[in-house]
């Protein structure tokens, strides 16, 4: 154990604080009136807070991992490079999703189109994986 005395910073910048306002006269001023101040909101958002720049970056970087030649996950990269091929996807056209079109065209009342929709739109639903012989969920006691 040695007697240095380590410091510990908190990860506050007070140079980032006004150095116009008083934090006695108005501390939320004080604190982020410069931010406010000089902030621009991206053009294409109507609110962008830290989750959102979170999930920015994570996109950003599965775009890397997935536009890396040497990406480990190859499935993954061939779907993502075919989302991406809109050269494919004009060639194709509507011819892909003719069917659920047809569905929808053969409907003959709102009953008739809700009951297709409820077909052809089902959710995705991910969620954990039941062993065989395991009861699901709806069977567990409270």
């Amino acid at each position: 154990m040695t007697n240095e005395t380590e410091t510990l910073t908190s990860g506050i910048d007070p140079a980032s604080f006004s150095s116009v306002i008083k934090p006695t006269n108005d501390l939320f001023r004080y604190v982020n009136g410069p931010w406010i101040d000089t902030y621009r909101l991206p053009d294409d958002r109507s609110r962008y807070g830290s989750f959102d720049k979170l999930a920015e970056d994570a996109e950003n970087q599965v775009r890397d991992i997935l536009d890396a030649d040497d990406c480990p996950a190859t499935k993954s990269q061939a779907l993502y490079h075919s989302f991406l091929n809109t050269d494919a996807i004009e060639a194709a056209g509507l011819d892909p999703i003719r069917d659920e079109l047809d569905l929808i065209d053969s409907a003959i009342d709102k009953a008739a189109l809700t009951r297709v929709l409820g077909t052809i739109n089902r959710p995705v639903r991910l969620g954990r994986l039941r062993r065989p012989g395991r009861p699901g969920p709806q069977h567990r006691p409270p």
